[in-house]
């Protein structure tokens, strides 16, 4: 597999970086470690393969860490990771097709060139829960 980076510190895993030239020879690719509470899979079907329609079976699941999903629509910008202990991990930089689960930390943004990002986490979002720490 190329255009994945497994961001991690002390062998805990902080991001997973998927490049718009991700790819692999196998056809399911489930990426995740077990403790994350988004499963994230990168799967590859031929031109005419069909995916079975299907529903998925309510189930109960304990989420204690909110994860993000960030797609880059468009533009470029730089992405800064942290450790649980607010220590810059890493500096990225991510364009129009490049995704990131966060799974841990911290993380920032700089916009480079004008941004459109797809933003996907556990909701919903309640805006008199203060869900951030600044630092």
């Amino acid at each position: 597999m190329h255009g994945i980076e497994y961001i991690a510190k002390n062998d805990k895993v902080f991001g997973i970086l998927l490049k718009q030239n991700f790819a692999s020879e196998k056809k399911y690719n489930f990426l995740t470690p077990n403790e994350c509470t988004i499963q994230l899979g990168s799967n590859f079907y031929k031109a005419g393969e069909k995916i079975r329609n299907h529903k998925h079976v309510p189930r109960n699941f304990k989420v204690d860490r909110l994860q993000e999903f960030i797609v880059i629509n468009s533009g470029k910008c730089k992405i800064f990771m942290f450790d649980d202990d607010d220590q810059l991990i890493c500096e990225r930089i991510m364009e129009a097709g490049d995704s990131i689960l966060l799974t841990a930390g911290g993380h920032g943004f700089e916009v480079i060139e004008d941004l459109n990002i797809v933003e996907i986490k556990q909701g919903p979002f309640d805006p008199n829960f203060q869900e951030k720490i600044f630092f």
